[in-house]
């Protein structure tokens, strides 16, 4: 083990825990309430353009961007899968400047998308929408942990439980005291460092293997079908496309910035920019990756750690110590955002099915759930699993769901049970197609098309979508249509 990498970790987790504390601090003594759960887990209106888009890029740019990038380059259709990721992780954020003012006319002082489907289409179906953002959000918790904890081992010989423990307590200490205003705070700072450390390590790599060119060229010679556009390529887009974008939708850590930002110009300003940053900042992540092809032996088993088995070939002691600095902010400005998400959905869910719930217990609902997931999620990480197929699990589900979700932020038709029953069918069908079906029936290896990630992505749209425009067409003709304005009246302030 490293004691300069060691204490590095210790200490940046250490500055950002201090600095949040001091904020949170200071937002108490200005607040006269002890229980301002709105502020806490909402802090409706309050920002404008810049720092929106600052804490919204800090929200995208995870630890996974130095991992997970590596392995779709690597292994699963190369340079054009690697564009196709940045692509893709952009796409969300050129949704939410339409979704998200309307979500906001129609809920004017809502919290969570679950609040709204709850209105929109009663219980049952909050319950599903809830069920699918909590574990789209628990996975990316375990990811995000698992992903700083192989950093910590491959930079610095650093035991796996170690740093996922560390990282986790550093963020909790400011994003469970603090809430949202802090986290923003807080990323505000890293933002500004992910950027420029991530800038440093893309040159210096760049100069330690003579040159764009000249870092590509061995890559070229060893695996020439890396930059060759391929079918594997063209699926792998589609899936990164499918997946990424449905399970964004339904992130409660941008549906909480939908809500913090000033006005809907700021929503839509905010979101579209931090699109247009996140994809180039994922492409020099993932394009570095491919200079270690030729020069390493990447496998399938190493790839997500080629970048730093990389920088440790190449590049110079002090390099592989910003590489861990960069991780380490990465993964902490990713996981508050998720605390703060999870608090947030649970307490606003809290008050919709329990009206009388006061604001201390939806505070402590809000700050002690999000810490119990963290401890199941640094445990993940310690063991050294890989939630990839996880994430796969989660991307199906939201697929399944997103359109009977966002398609009743415009159409009056169907009602819950319609709704519903479009959700469940896609997702079912989804399923039965899905790689190492979690059934384990040996007859689904004799579908036809196979069993593919791609396939059961579009099965699980594609189904839903029919259901729900059978259900529209069926309740059309049975009933009234639902009333918005009846989302507007219902909901109250948390407080």
């Amino acid at each position: 083990m490293n004691p300069t990498a060691t204490f590095l970790t210790i200490a940046t987790c250490a500055v950002f825990a201090v600095l949040g504390v001091l904020h949170a601090r200071r937002l108490a003594r200005a607040s006269a309430r002890r229980d301002d759960v709105e502020g806490y887990l909402t802090a409706r209106n309050s920002i404008g353009t810049g720092v929106s888009v600052a804490t919204l890029v800090a929200t995208l740019a995870g630890t996974w961007i130095l991992a997970s990038p590596a392995f779709v380059v690597l292994m699963m259709g190369g340079a054009l899968a690697l564009v196709a990721y940045g692509l893709a992780q952009a796409s969300p954020m050129f949704l939410f400047p339409l979704v998200g003012p309307r979500l906001r006319r129609l809920m004017p002082n809502g919290h969570s998308l679950s609040e709204f489907v709850r209105h929109r289409y009663g219980a049952p179906m909050q319950l599903l929408v809830s069920a699918i953002a909590l574990f789209y959000m628990s996975v990316y918790l375990a990811a995000e942990l698992s992903a700083i904890a192989l950093a910590g081992e491959a930079l610095g010989g650093i035991p796996l439980i170690l740093t996922a423990a560390v990282v986790a307590v550093g963020t909790a200490i400011y994003a469970a005291w603090g809430g949202l205003r802090t986290a923003i705070f807080a990323d505000r700072i890293q933002v500004a460092l992910i950027v420029g450390l991530l800038l440093i390590v893309a040159v210096t790599v760049t100069i330690a293997v003579h040159g764009v060119s000249a870092g590509l060229q061995p890559a070229r010679e060893a695996q020439p079908e890396l930059f060759k556009v391929s079918a594997l390529g063209w699926s792998t887009a589609a899936v990164l496309f499918i997946g990424i974008i449905a399970s964004n939708l339904f992130d409660n850590s941008f549906w909480q910035r939908v809500f913090v930002c000033r006005d809907d110009r700021v929503v839509q300003r905010s979101f579209a920019l931090s699109g247009l940053c996140i994809a180039p900042i994922i492409i020099i992540a993932g394009g570095l990756s491919l200079y270690a092809v030729g020069r390493l032996n990447v496998t399938a088993d190493n790839a997500s750690t080629s970048l730093f088995d990389l920088v440790h070939a190449v590049a110079a002691p002090w390099v592989g110590l910003v590489v861990l600095v960069l991780a380490l902010v990465l993964a902490m400005s990713t996981l508050a955002a998720l605390m703060n998400a999870i608090g947030g959905l649970a307490s606003a869910d809290a008050k919709t099915l329990k009206p009388a719930t006061s604001a201390r217990a939806l505070l402590r609902i809000g700050r002690w759930l999000p810490l119990l997931l963290v401890a199941g999620a640094v445990g993940v990480a310690s063991r050294r699993v890989d939630p990839t197929y996880l994430f796969y699990v989660a991307n199906l589900v939201c697929a399944g769901a997103v359109v009977p979700v966002f398609a009743g932020f415009w159409l009056r038709h169907p009602g819950g049970g319609g709704a519903l029953l479009a959700a469940l069918s896609g997702i079912a069908l989804g399923v039965v197609w899905f790689p190492k079906n979690l059934m384990e029936e040996p007859w689904l290896a004799t579908l036809p098309w196979g069993q593919s990630f791609l396939h059961s992505l579009i099965l699980a749209v594609g189904v839903s979508s029919a259901v729900f425009v059978i259900a529209a067409l069926a309740s059309k003709a049975a009933r009234a249509p639902f009333d918005f304005a009846t989302v507007r009246e219902r909901v109250r302030t948390l407080a």
